[in-house]
């Protein structure tokens, strides 16, 4: 349906809920693809409707509209990590819940560059996709020193506290040289989680 449906600039992730509502996160404010917030759009029952994502943002950071995330089928939330700006122009993380009522449940802001996940100052690089395991969600992830493909694990989905997969990460045979990408996507079957990551020779 067109009627209503929003006007944007970037368009992130599309989920299907139990109820057959189909949420749809992009950018606010169009045509400018930076700095210009998160937006999530409902079509239910044969109507749009449009709530910020971003409003839990904390320390004066602005959303610069990118966004991960992954629906739980067992409960309807939306578990999504946003990225943002803050002074300087120092890129940060927000983990934040949708609900299936359409609001804002528990979130989390990440204070170091890139992302603060207390006394282990991971970096995230890229946008890979979470992914739910059991209790828990997980997101690929680039430790200190930003050398190995890693992960970062929040348990439980309720109100997750993340930590991060120290050095060797997810892999004890990788040769160490960084890329932009080593951050890695992942992927869940029921029994093994899949990850990919590329690396500079």
């Amino acid at each position: 349906a067109t009627v209503g449906a929003p006007v944007c600039f970037g368009c992130n992730q599309l989920f299907r809920r139990s109820d057959a509502s189909v949420v749809f996160l992009h950018n606010t404010n169009p045509p400018a693809p930076t700095v210009n917030g998160l937006t999530a759009s409902v079509f239910a029952a044969g109507v749009w409707s449009s709530f910020a994502v971003d409003t839990n943002i904390g320390g004066g950071n602005t959303s610069n509209s990118g966004s991960s995330a992954v629906l739980d089928p067992l409960t309807d939330i939306i578990h999504c990590f946003l990225t943002t700006k803050g002074a300087g122009n120092i890129n940060f993380v927000t983990y934040q819940q949708i609900l299936p009522n359409n609001t804002l449940g528990v979130s989390f802001n990440f204070t170091n560059e890139f992302a603060n996940l207390g006394t282990t100052g991971a970096i995230v690089e890229a946008m890979g996709n979470p992914v739910i395991v059991g209790d828990n969600l997980v997101w690929g992830q680039v430790p200190p020193g930003g050398s190995v493909p890693s992960v970062m694990v929040g348990t439980p989905l309720t109100n997750p506290v993340f930590t991060v997969l120290a050095s060797p990460g997810i892999d004890t045979g990788f040769p160490g040289a960084q890329s932009s990408t080593i951050q890695p996507p992942m992927a869940f079957d029921g029994t093994t989680l899949f990850a990919v990551y590329d690396f500079l020779a």
